[in-house]
């Protein structure tokens, strides 16, 4: 009989043991469960956020700086173009004739300065005339480089590499001085710019998120 009792009290020893076990690992398995990757903190909790917006490194408009009609608009929206390129070309035939008078006048001058050098010399004109002569060349001189202001202004160039974003004047249409005609920006490399300024250290861990729209 004894022999028999020792067997039975071994047996519910192990069966004893078998449910602490499966408790056991129950509890392991529903505290694992409990700290599942989807409930940890992200990876960058501390980490600074940092706001910021692309910026074009130029942006201008570019305007008429006489009174005429345009002739040729070279560029559309979305087009691009390279530094010098000319954009804009306005009709230019009264300008270029204005041009083309002062140089006359200036040639003018010159020449009769040339001869009361030469009447001076020989002693059949005064000082006097040769330097009102003299005063006549350099006006005529002023009015070629005015004549040349104003012709430059007959076409526009670019003042950089970039694109056409909005074109604000077409062909035929008379400007006036101060009116804008198109606007251009560089879009190579544009600048980041965010809302404060940080350490080095602290911008190289902060994530950049770059809003739809400008602040």
């Amino acid at each position: 009989m004894a022999a028999p009792l020792a067997q039975r009290l071994t047996g519910t020893r192990s069966l004893l043991a078998s449910v602490v076990g499966v408790e056991t690992a129950l509890a392991a398995f529903s505290c694992a469960a409990q700290t599942s990757p989807s409930s940890l903190p992200p990876p960058n909790v501390g980490t600074p956020e940092l706001r910021a917006q692309l910026t074009p490194r130029e942006y201008t408009t570019l305007s008429s700086e006489m009174a005429g009609r345009i002739d040729h608009v070279a560029t559309r929206v979305g087009e691009h173009f390279h530094k010098d390129d000319v954009l804009v070309v306005f009709d230019c035939a009264q300008p270029r004739a204005q041009l083309a008078k002062a140089q006359a006048v200036a040639t003018q001058a010159d020449k009769t300065y040339a001869i009361n050098q030469r009447l001076v010399a020989l002693k059949s004109m005064g000082q006097l005339e040769l330097d009102v002569s003299a005063a006549e060349v350099q006006k005529a001189k002023a009015d070629v480089a005015g004549a040349e202001a104003v012709a430059s202004k007959c076409s526009i160039s670019a003042p950089f590499s970039g694109v056409t974003v909005d074109q604000k004047a077409r062909e035929y249409q008379y400007a006036t001085p101060g009116q804008p005609l198109l606007d251009v920006l560089d879009d190579h490399a544009p600048r980041s710019r965010t809302d404060r300024t940080v350490a080095l250290a602290e911008l190289a861990e902060a994530r950049l998120r770059f809003p739809a729209h400008g602040r």
